[in-house]
């Protein structure tokens, strides 16, 4: 069986200088803080689409962003370097034009980002898996009606995790996740809930309830370590809230132990999804946004956070599903609308009030928030599932 190696995730941030604010940005490439000047920020060039019109043009400048490779590069428009462990969130948002109107053109490029996914190696040739390729390869799957990029999923991925002969250090599940936890440890330690949070659907897809129940935990002990305390030096606790709500709703969890999170009054002593969505909803805005921490001392608008905000309003969906009654619709239209407002001319969206440059895999996760619209989704659009919530 050919081995396969996980990337640990490695953490990079710029120096921020004086006069200017802290803005970190959370990719499963890695982890990036740049600086925000708040002193002279360029006038807002955004305007209003509806969310059809925002998906088609937001996909259509995503697949100009694509390299020759099929992959995306850091940072924007740059194909000096790919990365495949950013293409799923980005291939997810350009999935969404595709499921509004079947246009062949977004599924060439969904496929070519697959395969680029389903060929990229480490210089040793092991195949190399992020932590959400396999939710992008499951959806390829279903889209195209090609059980490859499925069965190397099952493969490479779960069967070899469950074996025990992941990667050269020969983890099995628990040994993956204990990685991914020690990756993402001191300044983003609370990424940790968000970086499980498709694994434990994607698990239950492949019909491995035991493996969906590891990253289940693993989403629950996450959300026990995170830190809301010091935003100064722990960035972006409502990520992590969002990611474990998400995962959580996902998987129809209802109740669960109450969270023992000594560093987040927010979540500690929560045992349930509701009680744990109406805290996210209690981080919103009054203009739909989410700030990128929860604790900040004197926070402006400089501080909204695209990606945050397009995250809570996945989780919010996930969890508006499981209720009796829609209760968070209100929170998701409000959200979905600040989204439509942070996108530029050209298509794509800023990650901040104030940036002037784009970011793709931002863009692809704001292409998802705008698109989804929740279980009738995965039941009529993605097909059935081995175990069906």
């Amino acid at each position: 069986m050919k081995t396969v190696t996980m990337t640990v995730l490695s953490l990079c941030c710029f120096m921020v200088q004086a006069k200017q604010k802290i803005h970190p940005i959370v990719t499963t490439q890695g982890s990036y803080v740049v600086a925000v000047d708040v002193a002279n920020e360029p006038a807002n060039g955004h305007h209003t689409r509806t969310s059809q019109q925002a998906i088609e043009a937001g996909a259509i400048h995503i697949a100009a962003q694509q390299c020759p490779n099929g992959g995306f590069g850091w940072p924007h428009n740059d194909c000096d370097n790919t990365y495949n462990n950013i293409t799923p969130p980005i291939i997810d948002g350009v999935r969404q034009a595709y499921l509004m109107d079947s246009n062949l053109g977004y599924l060439g490029v969904m496929t070519a980002a697959g395969d680029y996914d389903l060929t990229h190696q480490y210089g040793n040739a092991e195949a190399r898996f992020g932590a959400f390729t396999a939710y992008q390869m499951w959806h390829l799957s279903r889209d195209t009606g090609d059980d490859t990029y499925h069965d190397f999923t099952e493969m490479e991925f779960f069967a070899a995790l469950e074996a025990g002969t992941y990667s050269d250090a020969d983890w099995d599940t628990a040994g993956w996740i204990a990685a991914v936890e020690t990756a993402r440890t001191g300044t983003w330690v609370n990424l940790r809930p968000w970086e499980f949070s498709s694994l434990v659907l994607i698990a239950q897809r492949h019909c491995r309830p035991i493996q969906s129940g590891s990253f289940e935990q693993a989403i629950w002990a996450g959300l026990g370590t995170l830190d809301r305390t010091d935003p100064d030096n722990v960035y972006s606790d409502v990520i992590g809230v969002a990611g474990g709500l998400l995962g959580l709703a996902r998987i129809n969890r209802l109740n669960f132990p109450a969270i023992n999170a000594p560093l987040h009054d927010g979540v500690n002593g929560i045992d349930n999804l509701a009680d744990l969505a109406d805290y996210l909803v209690s981080l919103q805005n009054p203009n739909g946004s989410f700030y990128w921490h929860s604790n900040l001392a004197a926070p402006d608008a400089s501080d909204q956070d695209t990606q945050s905000t397009a995250y809570a309003t996945l989780a919010l969906i996930a969890a508006n599903e499981r209720m009796p009654m829609p209760i968070y619709s209100p929170a998701i239209a409000a959200a979905k609308a600040y989204l439509l407002t942070m996108q530029d001319n050209d298509g794509g969206f800023a990650s901040y009030p104030g940036d002037t440059e784009h970011n793709t895999e931002v863009e692809g996760e704001v292409l998802s928030a705008l698109g989804t619209i929740g279980v009738y989704d995965r039941l009529y659009r993605s097909g059935m599932e081995c175990y069906l919530y």
